[in-house]
């Protein structure tokens, strides 16, 4: 976002400079910080955690799709991407963070039992349910942070 193409020690796209590109990068961290809230109260209301995390993972994969093809050189020659860059963000950033609030309400309605039923784990130790819920909530949080960072 910062560089222009043409830059020979590091070339970009759009040559927004620093503080246009840091104003986008702050903006769509933001949006999918707290529209989880929104995809949260839709979920509950409307269409059911399940369907909205389908519709909004189509949403992010619309998003990362409009995202790769407004990023090819002759696109970019053509001059149309800060407008299609910006869509394909907005819809990156609906997509996560509509994802997210329903993936964990979604997830956490699977584990119901309280009573510490003794199951049995991956490799075919003995675990008792807790700690099955804290391993599955590790990963989550694992895929969670290493995307946003």
């Amino acid at each position: 976002m910062q560089n222009r193409r043409a830059d020979p020690l590091s070339p970009g796209a759009l040559g927004w400079g620093q503080a246009r590109a840091s104003k986008a990068s702050n903006v769509l961290y933001v949006v999918t910080q707290f529209t989880p809230i929104d995809g949260a109260i839709i979920a509950d209301k409307r269409v059911g955690r399940y369907r909205l995390l389908c519709l909004t993972v189509r949403i992010y994969l619309l998003g990362a799709a409009t995202l790769f093809v407004f990023s090819l050189t002759a696109v970019i020659d053509a001059g149309v991407t800060p407008a299609i860059f910006i869509t394909s963000l907005f819809l990156i950033a609906v997509g996560i963070s509509g994802a997210n609030g329903a993936l964990a309400a979604l997830v956490g309605g699977q584990f119901t039992r309280e009573d510490g039923e003794i199951g049995a784990a991956e490799k075919g130790e003995r675990a008792e349910h807790l700690e099955r819920c804290q391993r599955l909530w590790r990963r989550i949080e694992h895929c969670h942070q290493s995307h946003i960072q």
